[in-house]
């Protein structure tokens, strides 16, 4: 795990935590604007430029081998296909197997979003969209957006583009490629201050970051907040808990129907899986052996259980010695 802060990066592992200050990245700034994970290592974004951390070393990235002026980099984020894009205040940079592309097109862009089928979304007070190795750009004369604000995107799961904007708007957007429509205080429980984050999550619920967060799912909220709700798995008994070698886990489960565990480590990396849709409906009870899905036995730590049927999920934690 990476965090910033106003003296620079902690490196948290298993067994160490390690410092860095602007001279080991040599961008000369301690302050980081965006880190991004890239393979085993990240990709560093201040207001002095962008350094690469692997293997234990520090490379900063120079203009010359950019294309472009790296100074007041706001954001670097991948896409699906492994890109790495920059954006900037000169404008945006995509790194694709081994090449730099400066795009000075889009200038002051501030944060990125990337569609299922290859587009590239940028804020940067307008929104501007590559397709196609062609530029769109919106703004408040040929959209649904009445402010050139945009500082912050995001796609939900139905390819809807979510644009949170900046002080003194602060208006949440949402595109569905056809229909604008915008969020104020007048209409939704947003403050009226500047939304600096979007991110949504895998049940599509939108948590937008302003000074107070908050979340949007026009489908309702995958959990309860009431009481007629019912889960589908009952409350999941695991035992013992610490455990060594084993793990028992007993639950009701409702119908006959689908359903499945995932057991994940805190690097978000599947472990074990167990389909649960050829148990009867009823109690039942299954084990973990603390091995891996290729039967290697799992190192002492925390696992987070995902239990789901019909689309209903409970999640637990268990300490593995």
């Amino acid at each position: 795990m990476w965090v910033s802060t106003c003296l620079g990066l902690l490196k948290i592992g298993a067994t160490q935590t390690e410092t860095f200050s602007s001279t080991d990245t040599g961008v000369g700034s301690n302050n980081a604007n965006t880190i991004c994970a890239v393979g085993n290592g990240v990709w560093l974004g201040t207001s002095n430029g962008v350094s690469r951390y692997e293997n234990g070393t520090w490379t900063p990235l120079t203009s010359a081998e950019a294309g472009m002026s790296l100074s007041g980099t706001n954001m670097i984020k991948t896409d699906a296909e492994g890109k790495i894009w920059i954006a900037c205040n000169a404008g945006v940079i995509c790194y694709d197997q081994g090449q730099f592309t400066a795009y000075p097109e889009v200038p002051n862009a501030k944060d990125f979003a990337f569609g299922a089928g290859g587009e590239v979304w940028v804020a940067r007070g307008e929104l501007s969209l590559l397709q196609g190795g062609t530029w769109t750009h919106f703004n408040a004369g040929n959209s649904g957006l009445d402010t050139s604000l945009a500082k912050t995107l995001a796609l939900d799961q139905n390819q809807v583009l979510w644009i949170g904007t900046g002080f003194p708007q602060c208006k949440l957007y949402s595109f569905d490629g056809a229909n604008w429509n915008c969020f104020t205080p007048q209409n939704s429980p947003l403050e009226g201050l500047s939304i600096s984050a979007i991110y949504v999550d895998e049940d599509n619920t939108k948590w937008i970051g302003s000074r107070y967060l908050t979340r949007y799912n026009e489908e309702g909220f995958p959990v309860a907040i009431d009481e007629q709700y019912t889960p589908i798995i009952s409350q999941a008994r695991l035992y013992p808990n610490p455990f060594t070698s084993k793990l028992n886990l007993s639950f009701d489960k409702s119908s006959a129907g689908a359903g499945n565990l995932q057991i994940y480590n805190l690097r978000g990396q599947k472990v074990w899986e167990k389909d649960l849709t050829h148990l009867p409906k009823g109690e039942c009870t299954i084990t973990w052996d603390g091995k891996d899905i290729s039967g290697f036995k799992c190192a002492p730590g925390i696992y987070l259980i995902r239990m789901q049927e019909a689309g209903n999920r409970r999640t637990y934690k268990v300490l593995k010695f």
